[in-house]
């Protein structure tokens, strides 16, 4: 009897076990959030901007850098392309690097240059205050910083030794093309004063050299892309930093007719010669950035549009007249 009595015990045990389970269960399920709710708390980087905006300032460029200067300037490079592979490796590069040498990086720039072409180059290099607590941009020789720019009112930047530059072991520079030496670096950054902004001094005294974000802003969007692309059928494979110009309105004040870029995601089902952007990922445009310009009727922003889009641009710009830091 007492066995009988126990094992009905343990048999209204288990039951009331399995009840509470089943109802701790369906809670859970009831509070799970669904895969696509998931998706949708993805948290959307900051600085992004419209189609709109993006092709406004893309025409701005071709009017007032390429339209009225020689014929063999109208064929410009108009983009840069990297893989968002590469720019994840070299994100992590940067962070186990700095962090080895104790160097704390403030932000990430993104420094115009020029090859010995004249054509243009855009490389990407860490951000570090130096001794007078000016943010300037770095990379390292023989574990020391060595500073790819001084104060961005000068037309050269000039290295003494420049043959102790030259090695790529230890390079925080990266182009399209892969690393760069701070030596090759430092001549793109010159070239391109010579190249393209000696034409532009009646116009424009003090163009734009380097476009920068805070450390995280833009790591944080490729990250966002990345994840965007495992919930969606269209995958990223890469960005296109598009070269552009703000209007030259009060709006702007100065940074009125400056130079400036915006980044703009390409797939994987893109033509990888071409490598044309999207602007969403229920994107009703294929952007090719390589031609002249666009018709600005055919983008006209809407609210949802401007909730969707996936081109950031909005990063800080020097040097804006008439300071010579960065603050």
């Amino acid at each position: 009897m007492k066995n009988f009595k126990k094992s009905k015990l343990l048999m209204l045990s288990f039951t009331a076990f399995c009840a509470l389970s089943l109802v701790n269960c369906e809670e859970t399920a009831e509070n799970a959030i669904p895969q696509e709710e998931q998706a949708l708390e993805i948290e959307i980087p900051s600085k992004l901007i419209t189609t709109a905006k993006a092709i406004n300032d893309y025409n701005n460029f071709y009017d007032t850098r390429i339209k009225n200067t020689n014929e063999t300037s109208k064929k410009e490079i108009r983009n840069i392309w990297f893989s968002t592979e590469e720019l994840n490796t070299y994100f992590q590069k940067l962070e186990t690097i700095t962090a080895s040498k104790n160097i704390t990086i403030t932000k990430i720039a993104f420094i115009f240059g020029a090859n010995e072409a004249g054509e243009r180059t855009i490389f990407i290099a860490p951000m570090t205050l130096d001794e007078n607590k000016v943010h300037r941009a770095f990379s390292l020789d023989n574990d020391e910083i060595t500073f790819l720019h001084d104060n961005l009112m000068d037309k050269h930047m000039e290295l003494k030794n420049p043959e102790s530059f030259t090695s790529l072991n230890q390079s925080l520079i990266l182009s399209s093309t892969g690393y760069l030496s701070s030596l090759e670096a430092i001549k793109q950054y010159n070239n391109y004063y010579d190249h393209k902004l000696i034409a532009l001094k009646e116009v424009i005294e003090y163009d734009t050299r380097i476009c920068c974000y805070e450390k995280g802003v833009f790591e944080n969007y490729i990250n966002y892309l990345d994840l965007k692309s495992e919930t969606n059928t269209t995958k990223i494979n890469g960005v296109n930093v598009v070269f552009s110009v703000y209007d030259n309105t009060l709006e702007y004040g100065i940074y009125a007719n400056h130079q400036t870029i915006f980044f703009a995601p390409t797939t994987d089902t893109n033509n990888l010669s071409n490598k044309s952007s999207i602007n969403s990922f229920d994107s009703e445009y294929n952007l090719d950035f390589n031609k002249d310009s666009f018709e600005t009727k055919n983008f006209n922003s809407t609210q949802k549009e401007e909730e969707d889009s996936v081109i950031m641009n909005e990063g800080s710009m020097f040097p804006p007249p008439p300071k010579n830091t960065i603050e």
